[in-house]
């Protein structure tokens, strides 16, 4: 599948995806997520992630904050803590399923709830640079449908018309977030 069109001596993105490195380093990942974001949240919306490289593990965590506020954060450690215990709570409740059928449904379980592990996330965030706003806003994880809720190519309009009742709450923070920068409020 060809991205690009060439015109002349030019050649225009189609639907403005750019290719994305797989070794992409955090901070060029960082900076090419918080450029989509609308002019009124760049700068204030951030994202983070720190690595403990003197732990055992070197296993570390995300947050996004909204003028250094932490609005959400999850840590390799507490997924893998919730994911042993929702993998226990499957094996109780079904029948029949192989330890790595029980590990896939819990992490499907988990990432639907905002969780998962600096390197899960990483590769969501180089994902999602691929995505159209919409394919964003149909997306699994509540993470990236708060993304596409910021992102600048998501029209005033649209946003006015969505409803996020019954939604993560990182993504009625976003949305909130959003309508509010827009009428000056934050």
């Amino acid at each position: 599948m060809r991205l690009f069109r060439t015109f002349g001596n030019r050649s225009l993105a189609k639907n403005s995806y750019k290719e994305v490195d797989p070794g992409m380093m955090w901070s060029k990942l960082k900076q090419m997520t918080e450029e989509r974001f609308v002019p009124e949240l760049q700068g204030r919306v951030q994202v983070f992630q720190t690595v403990y490289r003197k732990s055992n593990d070197e296993e570390g965590e995300f947050w996004f904050s909204l003028d250094k506020k932490k609005l959400f954060s999850c840590g390799s450690m507490s997924f893998f803590a919730a994911e042993r215990n929702e993998t226990e709570r499957l094996r109780s409740s079904t029948e029949d399923l192989s330890p790595h059928e029980l590990q896939v449904r819990a992490r499907e379980t988990l990432m639907k709830q905002g969780m998962m592990t600096v390197g899960d996330f990483n590769g969501l965030l180089r994902s999602s640079l691929n995505l159209s706003v919409d394919a964003m806003l149909e997306h699994d994880c509540p993470l990236i449908r708060g993304l596409a809720l910021i992102d600048s190519r998501l029209g005033r309009r649209r946003l006015e018309q969505m409803s996020v009742s019954g939604e993560h709450e990182f993504v009625s923070q976003m949305h909130s977030t959003r309508r509010a920068a827009k009428r000056g409020e934050i």
